[in-house]
């Protein structure tokens, strides 16, 4: 669930590793290249990829019985 405080954080800009997994439960890790807020209700966000990641993409895309399997990890560096 992604909440406005967290949204927020996203706009300022950060580093994306996007981790996906098939329905066999293989883990695959790509680096994504930005990511925007989409002003839905609930807050979505797309998340921009290289596309020589093909696999990894399609992995996302992949249904299972509880649906994607997808995890975004973000850091932010603090202002100093």
């Amino acid at each position: 669930m992604l909440d406005h405080e967290t949204a927020a954080l996203l706009r300022g800009g950060c580093a994306l590793i996007v981790g996906a997994g098939d329905p066999g439960g293989m883990p695959h890790a790509l680096r994504g290249w930005g990511i925007d807020v989409l002003e839905d209700d609930p807050l979505r966000v797309r998340v921009l990829l290289d596309p020589p990641e093909h696999d990894a993409i399609g992995h996302a895309r992949c249904s299972t019985h509880q649906g994607p399997l997808v995890a975004i990890a973000i850091a932010a560096c603090a202002e100093h």
